[in-house]
């Protein structure tokens, strides 16, 4: 459906910000 469709492509937007957020993490505190 195209509900299901979109909820897919919210939750790949979400998963992308997630990882996104910790490369920043990462990047901001050298290791």
């Amino acid at each position: 459906s195209a509900s299901g469709f979109a909820d897919i492509g919210e939750e790949r937007r979400n998963k992308k910000k997630e990882i996104d957020g910790v490369h920043q993490t990462f990047s901001a505190s050298p290791l």
